[in-house]
């Protein structure tokens, strides 16, 4: 173990020993483990929620910078703001985790892996991140093997409110933001429009190359009527635009390719209905989420184009009933999706299929101390094989000690492209995960979890030595294990300094990558150990400060560019970021960003370069 690994666990294990105060979030709801709005504490689930004031103090500008800072979670990007993105969760693909906007999934069924395209996803509407770790099938179905991740946006408050901001920093980046919303006892609206622009910086190295930027433009709206203390009736609508340089893998002069660059679209509407009375309460709900996205690509046999496009329909009905000693919440649910490839006017590759489940989820309350959480789902496929989910969780309170445990199944189905791209006489079905995980908190201050997932039939790119033998996605013959280990610390160290920190460790993760020369090699780009330390500091009552370290350990990658294709190692790095915030009056305030603030030079993607020491200022103004 390296010198930054060990000071990191070192600083933990000393500052678990404080007798310092507690937060209590027993009064924050969210709607993610259940699909119905509860509080925090009622669940057995690994939980994290990242706010919009948290998301203001770290100045994260979009979704991946978010989850590079949770436990568990790690983030490569091929270059800088508005390049190709990935997530792994608890060393798992991005496919494995369910991303969301307000319940409406963002999965890409245009994806080789039907993960959401982090790097299009705004955060200048955002309430709060929900984050659940572990198998979430049993309540969301598919792609939800690794856990979810539930955008929810914000919500009015009484009376007329809005806001104005901007900022501008390193690399002529801007991000320009506008919102107005209305409340009364009736109805209440919220409207806005962000516009984020960068020069940026080479997507791949050397970092003195042509600059690949980006501009995305956000609009969002949505109209609450309740006509009663019954009923509420909701739309949201929300449409992002984007436009990226990138450096595309064949050009002829890679870094310097001036030409590559995309576009890109997203849509989400949603209609809802809620009814509730006494203890019962109904939710209806019609959403539509569609993106397409256009690669124009250079390389040494002329010029291409590339379209990726998705489409999901969603149709829900859920239920959920509080009686005496706990809560039952069941419901049916429709999903359609659709992924669609063309290059050129080469044949495209689509493929769509239809899924019909029911699921039901109970919170017993077994003892004042004691929860018992039991989940099952059944979906039923028009393209592959019928799917059973489920999870088992228990929680038990001792004093300051809470100990839970939760075991399950769940289960990733192919995307679109994967189903039109198959191995030779292969047919694709869903993987399937089964998974537990053990946890341990005291005071809710610490929390240290073990997990451990095996993946059978995980879905993978089969090829062989040369160009002339047969490739394709396939379900691997043996299975995959991955576990761990994660702690996490939230703390004060006294009355004006809070520190919060978190360990990830990855012990196993068994390799499915197919070599060259026939043999099997390492799963790449996940790091075997991850590190994070923030303190808040409050200097006076209007102006806080937020230092932030951040530790990503050893990991491997595939140079591409090489034939046949090789590994590598990218290294390990830490990365020391500040911020500060200063209330100018109650209506206006200034903050101040410097990331990497020692220009630390490194790669999350082998060839590929990441941001160097930037500085950033943003001024809001609320009425």
């Amino acid at each position: 173990m390296n010198k930054p690994t060990r000071y990191s666990i070192t600083l933990l294990a000393i500052l678990t020993l404080s007798n310092a105060n507690t937060v209590d979030l027993g009064e924050l709801e969210i709607v993610s483990t259940t699909r119905t709005a509860q509080k925090l504490t009622k669940t057995t689930a690994t939980t994290e929620v990242i706010t919009d004031t948290m998301i203001e103090q770290k100045g994260y500008v979009n979704l991946a910078q978010v989850l590079n800072d949770i436990a568990g979670l790690s983030i490569t990007q091929s270059g800088g703001l508005g390049q190709t993105t990935s997530l792994f969760n608890r060393g798992m693909a991005g496919g494995s985790t369910l991303v969301m906007i307000d319940g409406v999934r963002m999965t890409d069924g245009s994806t080789t892996d039907n993960k959401a395209i982090l790097e299009n996803i705004s955060l200048s509407n955002v309430k709060q991140i929900e984050i659940i770790k572990g198998g979430m099938s049993s309540i969301w179905g598919g792609n939800a093997s690794g856990g979810v991740i539930n955008i929810i946006t914000k919500t009015p408050k009484n009376g007329l409110h809005g806001s104005i901001d901007g900022s501008y920093g390193s690399e002529a980046t801007s991000d320009m933001g506008l919102n107005l919303s209305y409340k009364n006892d009736s109805i209440s609206a919220n409207a806005g429009a962000s516009r984020l622009k960068t020069n940026g910086i080479s997507a791949m190295a050397p970092e003195d190359a042509e600059k690949d930027g980006m501009s995305q433009n956000n609009y969002y709206g949505s109209i609450n009527f309740t006509p009663n203390e019954n009923n509420t009736f909701n739309f949201t609508a929300n449409k992002t635009l984007t436009k990226a340089d990138y450096d595309d893998n064949w050009s002829a002069d890679l870094a310097n390719d001036d030409y590559s660059h995309s576009d890109g679209e997203e849509n989400i509407w949603s209609v809802k209905h809620r009814y509730s009375k006494d203890n019962y309460e109904s939710i209806v709900q019609a959403s539509k989420a569609n993106g397409d996205r256009t690669y124009y690509t250079t390389g040494y046999y002329g010029d291409g184009v590339n379209v990726y496009r998705f489409q999901n329909k969603n149709y829900s009905w859920i239920n959920k009933y509080d009686y005496t000693n706990g809560t039952i919440t069941g419901g049916f649910e429709y999903l359609s999706v659709n992924g669609f490839n063309q290059y050129n006017t080469y044949m495209p590759s689509t493929a769509k299929y239809n899924d019909k489940a029911l699921f039901v989820s109970n919170l017993y309350n077994l003892t004042d101390s004691t929860m018992l959480e039991t989940n099952i789902r059944y979906d039923n496929f028009s393209k592959f094989n019928n799917e059973t989910s489920y999870k088992v969780g228990i929680k038990q309170k001792l004093g300051d000690f809470e100990a839970r445990a939760n075991y399950g199944k769940s289960f990733d189905t192919p995307s679109g492209y994967q189903l039109a791209n198959t191995y030779p006489d292969s047919l694709l079905d869903p993987s399937a995960t089964k998974g537990y995980e053990i946890g341990l908190n005291y005071a809710k201050m610490i929390d240290i979890v073990y997990f451990s997932n095996k993946v059978k039939d995980e879905l993978i790119w089969r090829t062989g030595a040369t160009w002339s033998d047969p490739y394709g996605y396939a379900n691997a013959n043996e299975s995959t294990t991955y576990n761990g280990i994660e702690i996490t610390l939230n703390t004060p160290i006294m009355e004006q300094l809070w520190l919060s920190a978190n360990y990830t460790r990855l012990f196993s993760m068994n390799e499915t990558v197919i070599m060259a020369d026939g043999s099997i090699g390492p799963k790449i780009r996940r790091p075997k150990e991850t590190a994070n330390i923030s303190l808040s500091y409050e200097a006076i009552e209007k102006l806080s400060t937020m230092l932030t370290v951040q530790y990503i350990g050893d990991r491997l990658d595939m140079d591409y560019n090489a034939y046949p294709a090789a590994l590598k190692d990218t290294g390990n790095y830490t990365l020391w970021n500040i911020s500060a915030v200063y209330e100018i009056n109650p209506a206006l305030s200034l903050d101040v960003y410097l990331k990497n603030m020692f220009d630390k030079e490194y790669q999350s993607v082998y060839g590929y370069n990441s941001e160097g020491r930037t500085l950033e200022a943003k001024l809001t103004y609320k009425f």
